[in-house]
This record gives structure tokens, C-alpha cells and sequence, in this order.
């Protein structure tokens, strides 16, 4: 029984390229339908053609084709009693012809190349946490078959250089992050390391703002490099001369990283004190998603936690006297961060101050544009 089936046939039987076992006088026969020609007649890599060639392109398959039709001419009988008379309808040509167009042409998906993931963009930057001692010990090798060769303190952001899959196993994780940290290239297991997004090559200066309620004008008391303390860590500080209790908002969306809210009245350092009050200042610290902090000192009152979400212009809490001052104003800076508070200043430029490229000059006074 002739099926439609045969003719879904055809275009694998386009794809032999030996002789069939039907000859001329058959092909030229009306009462034999080329598509009745089963694939036991068929040698291995024959054709129905009786040894002519697969057409090596479209028009010329196209000839075979109508050379078909003339050869079928009559009905061409489906299941049941369902029959076609003529010649194969349009769209048939068309779906055989389509059909043996894609099995002659090689898959493009066999050529392809695939690039392997690379293991460091899942995870190119990490921060030292959670170690519960003095830090995270360094080691020469990804286990701790050798003693340590340094220490990083806890909440220290670090570049990763390298992922090692196969070190030793800490608490079910067997990665270890090849790591530089100050003059020394070792590896720290990934189980004390949280994983962080690149610092941001795009950041603008915009991206800073003033710390005080927008539309308020300060002076500037001490500047870059200033004469007083603003030298070494605290070289890019700026102090701003203010009354006790000001509003000190985030000069940048961030992430709350430490703060201190231990100095109160009666302390000692409350009301400010010489080099010896350094360490009892309040603050608070920011992480930004560039990689960097900023820091708010001298605070007489901390109203946020760490680990809390901070939008641009948000209150942190009130400005004070705390710690190594002279009296109230605020004290910020832009920083590297690290495990600590006192990290090494960087330069910061605020984008709503309009002279000096953003840097504002002591005994300047500055508009905050800071209204988010």
C-alpha cells in the first residue's frame, strides 16, 4: 500500500549515492511510482535515480523533481481511500525540497566552539568573615599542611587571582582563594570569604555628595592635607564646621559596615579631647559597590545598624565632638576599606560642589545639593 509516509521518505533516500537496483526501463514505466521504491531495493549508499548523483544544489534538484513528477503521473494514493490526481501539489514540492535542502546542509551546532566558564567571574573579589580569632590565616599552599605566612583581619576586601576547586576540605568546602594581601601571595579557604561583585571602573564624581541636609550651607574648617590632622591616613578628609546635633547623611548609597556608639556625656571624650581620645570617637562606616567606604566621625549620636541598607541623603545620625576634636563638626572620608574604622583615605570628589573639580578648599563654604 502506497502511505503519505513514503513521501517523508525521500529526502534520506536523496542522501544515497550508489546505484538502486531499478533500471532505466523501470523509471520510465507509468505504472511504477518512485516513491513505492522501498529501502530493500536500495544498496547502501544508492539513490532512487538508478545511479544518477545526489543534486549537489536546489535548482538542480529541482529538475529531478519535475523529471518525478512526469515519471508519477496518476493518482498518488494515501491511507484509505484518500487520493491526490496530478501532479504533487505546490506545498508538497516545496516540504520535499525544504527538507532535503536541511539534510544536505551540516549542522552549524558541530562547528561551534565553546568557551568554558571562567570559574573567577563568579566570584572575583571576596571579604575575609566570620573567622571568631584574629583573622584569616594565609598560607603558601591551598591546605594547612604548612604554617601561615600572615594574618587578614576580618572585613578585609581582597582581589581573588586564582580559584582552587580540589584543596583541602574546611567544614565541606574544599575551595581556597589564591589572594595578595599587603607584600604576600598565599591562599585562605572560600569558607571564611564572602563573595563580592568588581569594584566599579565607571565610578563618577557624582556619585558623592555633600553629608548635610540639602540646600545647608558649612564651611569648610580643614581640607586634603590639612595642617592640623589631616595628614597620612586622614590625608583626603574634610572637616566641616557645624553645631552640635546637625544631621550627618550618607554622601553615597551604601552598606552599614561598622559603627560605635560607645562615647556618651560624661566620658572622658565626650566633648572632644587630644590625640589621646583617638580611639573613642563614634561613627559610622559605609561599603559602596564600587569597593570603597566612607566614614562619619565625631558623631554624638549613631542611628543605624550594621548590615542595614542605606540610600543616598539617609540619616546616619547626629554630628558631636566625640573622640580626637577640637570642638563640634564633622569629620568624613573616603576610604580603602578594611577590617577597621581607620582606613587609609582616598580621594573623594562631591558632585554638588561646582569649583576646584569638586574638591572643596578650607575655609570654602558649600551648598548641600544633596535633597534625595
Amino acid at each position: 500500500m502506497r502511505t503519505l509516509s513514503t513521501v517523508l521518505l525521500l529526502p534520506i533516500l536523496f542522501q544515497a549515492c550508489a546505484e538502486s537496483t531499478l533500471d532505466q526501463s523501470q523509471l520510465d514505466d507509468p505504472n511504477i511510482n518512485v516513491l513505492d521504491v522501498s529501502f530493500s531495493t536500495i544498496q547502501y549508499g544508492g539513490n532512487p535515480f538508478g545511479g544518477v548523483q545526489v543534486p549537489p544544489n536546489q535548482d538542480q534538484f529541482q529538475e529531478n523533481l519535475s523529471d518525478m513528477r512526469q515519471v508519477n503521473q496518476g493518482d498518488m494514493h494515501t491511507q484509505g481511500d484518500m487520493h491526490t490526481q496530478g501532479d504533487m501539489s505546490t506545498q508538497s514540492d516545496q516540504f520535499l525540497v525544504d527538507q532535503s535542502i536541511d539534510m544536505m546542509t551540516p549542522d552549524p551546532i558541530e562547528d561551534m566552539q565553546v568557551t568554558p566558564p571562567d570559574p573567577l567571574a563568579a566570584c572575583p573579589r571576596i571579604r575575609v568573615v566570620n573567622t571568631g580569632v584574629d583573622g584569616l590565616r594565609i598560607r603558601p599552599l591551598p591546605n594547612r599542611t604548612q604554617d601561615s605566612i600572615g594574618i587578614i583581619p576580618d572585613g578585609t576586601q581582597l582581589d581573588v587571582l586564582q580559584i582552587v576547586t580540589d584543596g583541602e576540605d574546611i567544614m565541606g568546602n574544599n575551595d581556597w582563594y589564591q589572594v595578595r594581601y599587603n607584600n604576600l601571595t598565599g591562599y585562605v579557604s572560600a569558607y571564611f570569604c564572602q563573595c563580592l561583585a568588581p569594584p566599579d571602573p565607571n565610578m563618577a564624581p557624582e556619585d558623592f555628595r555633600l553629608p548635610f541636609t540639602c540646600g545647608s550651607r558649612y564651611r569648610v574648617t580643614q581640607g586634603n592635607n590639612g595642617d592640623v590632622s589631616h595628614s597620612g591616613r586622614s590625608a583626603y578628609a574634610f572637616d566641616f564646621g557645624m553645631s552640635l546635633n546637625t544631621p550627618m547623611l550618607a554622601m553615597r548609597a551604601g552598606v552599614v559596615r561598622h559603627t560605635r556608639d560607645a562615647t556618651g556625656p560624661g566620658d572622658n571624650c565626650y566633648s572632644g579631647g587630644g590625640p589621646e581620645c583617638r580611639d573613642f570617637a563614634n561613627y559610622v562606616v559605609l561599603e559602596h559597590n564600587d569597593g570603597t567606604g566612607t566614614a562619619y566621625v565625631h558623631l554624638n549620636r549613631v542611628d543605624v545598624q550594621v548590615g542595614q541598607q542605606i540610600e543616598q541623603g539617609q540619616q546616619l545620625g547626629l554630628s558631636g565632638s566625640t573622640g580626637y576634636s577640637t570642638g563640634p563638626h564633622a569629620h568624613v572620608e573616603r576610604q580603602q576599606l578594611c577590617a577597621s574604622r581607620f582606613c587609609q583615605s582616598i580621594e573623594m570628589r562631591f558632585a554638588d560642589v561646582d569649583v576646584h573639580g569638586g574638591i572643596p578648599q578650607e575655609d570654602e563654604w558649600v551648598v548641600s545639593g544633596n535633597c534625595h
